[in-house]
């Protein structure tokens, strides 16, 4: 008894065993499976901001066949899914396979999209990164310390000139 599970192609061994008389014996066939594809609606790639969603409710494709979905990220370091609910966890892209299973004569199928999570805008302000205007005189300094912009991001700022036979600028000054 064969029982059909999906659609696709199988080979079949048939192993004889060994009598007194007769040595063992092997053969195979093929055996191809004609199952239904089902038609199956769009699973749209999505781009992200890390920070700006906590997490993202999937929609599962639709689709001809009545089989459920299994969902997966080809990156769980960049998201993570589970059930339907995606969840963005560092700056990248991840692959998620939405796999359907056999129903009826429907074979088994799958489709993927793409998911991009990027870097949020940090908020920046002045502060007392201001315009300044300097004199110079016989008397005064020739060095300035800047202070640095407000932000919510915790990254380092880094000055630079954009002439530096005017000014150069070491780390602050």
């Amino acid at each position: 008894t064969v029982t059909l599970h999906d659609g696709g192609e199988i080979t079949v061994a048939a192993a004889q065993a060994a009598t007194s008389q007769w040595k063992s014996a092997t053969i195979s066939m093929k055996l191809t499976i004609f199952a239904l594809t089902p038609t199956v609606g769009t699973f749209t790639n999505l781009v992200i901001t890390l920070d700006s969603v906590a997490s993202v409710n999937l929609v599962t494709p639709t689709s001809t066949s009545s089989g459920s979905w299994i969902l997966t990220s080809s990156q769980p370091a960049v998201a993570t899914i589970s059930g339907l609910v995606l969840t963005p966890r560092k700056i990248g892209t991840t692959v998620i396979t939405a796999a359907q299973s056999t129903w009826g004569n429907y074979r088994s199928t799958s489709v993927t999209m793409t998911v991009t999570v990027l870097a949020t805008v940090p908020t920046t302000a002045p502060g007392n990164f201001v315009n300044k205007a300097i004199i110079l005189t016989p008397n005064s300094t020739s060095a300035l310390t800047l202070l640095a912009p407000t932000s919510n991001s915790s990254g380092l700022w880094v000055f630079s000139s954009s002439d530096t036979t005017i000014a150069t600028i070491n780390a602050n000054t």
